[in-house]
């Protein structure tokens, strides 16, 4: 069983996100930045927070293309019960980007909290979840950690990730 961290890592690992702003609206907020694919930007993106689909401008063509190209790789999304039926969606950069923003966002907690302690996740923990100690992470501090804490032996060292 992955623990959520290496799975976050492993969602979409070739879409980074660069420039994001965000704003807070009556709805929730929104936001907008680029989206790149393997380092090369290849959209811009918009989210005016009152609700409606993301604006997605493609570079080009072929950008469009490599992206809409990945997307059908995925599997469906599969939505709650709607009058007692399960509905899919094909998964599309409305899907995409999403995910991608919400892993960086992630990323960045994870990456903060890493600097100046060390983080253990359980499998068992989920997303989001995880025990710190108030001391930089180390090889020492980890075999310390599993010596006094046998639990944590199966556990991974987000430090180590990141």
């Amino acid at each position: 069983m992955k623990d959520w961290l290496t799975k976050e890592l492993e969602t979409h690992p070739d879409f980074t996100v660069k420039g994001l702003k965000t704003w807070q609206t009556d709805d929730g907020g929104g936001y907008q930045g680029d989206l790149l694919y393997k380092g090369k930007k290849v959209a811009y993106f918009h989210q005016g927070g009152y609700g409606g689909e993301i604006e997605v401008r493609y570079e080009n063509k072929e950008a469009e293309k490599a992206v809409t190209a990945y997307c059908e790789t995925q599997d469906k999304i599969k939505s709650e019960l709607i009058k007692g039926k399960e509905i899919e969606w094909d998964f599309s950069d409305e899907w995409l980007i999403p995910a991608v923003l919400e892993r960086t966002e992630l990323l960045k907690t994870v990456k903060r909290h890493c600097r100046k302690k060390t983080l253990a996740i359980k499998p068992e923990h989920k997303t989001g979840n995880w025990v710190e100690w108030k001391t930089p992470f180390s090889p020492e501090i980890k075999a310390k950690i599993i010596k006094e804490r046998p639990e944590y032996a199966t556990a991974v060292f987000a430090n180590e990730l990141i």
